[in-house]
């Protein structure tokens, strides 16, 4: 008796295959806002002239899943999660970026506005 497994899995491995990449280089989230992180709002510099500077943030997210490269935007947006999670946990409500995402590394300031 043969099985035809091996034929099965051909017919099923570029399938698998497609599946894989939409998932991976689709713009999905995979950081989990934690309580607050709602309330933070990404403004640009020209918002924050009466507010107190509490602190930075170095984020550092995935730019690439195996060989293959993730959307900037997915990238930004990641980013921005973690950044706005960090600035929950110092207490501020506002965060500017200070520079681009680069190789899945971005720079915030974080404030607290009034």
């Amino acid at each position: 008796m043969r099985s035809d497994v091996g034929g099965r899995w051909q017919f099923f491995k570029p399938f698998l295959v497609t599946v894989f990449l939409s998932f991976v280089t689709s713009g999905c989230t995979w950081i989990k806002p934690i309580q607050g992180a709602d309330q933070v709002e990404l403004v640009t510099v020209q918002d924050i002239i009466s507010c107190q500077k509490i602190g930075a943030v170095n984020t550092s997210v995935l730019s690439k899943v195996g060989f293959i490269e993730r959307s900037s935007e997915s990238v930004t947006e990641n980013s921005i999660a973690l950044a706005k999670n960090e600035a929950v946990r110092m207490g501020g409500n506002r965060i500017v970026a200070v520079e681009p995402a680069e190789d899945g590394h971005m720079r915030f300031n974080i404030y607290l506005c009034k």
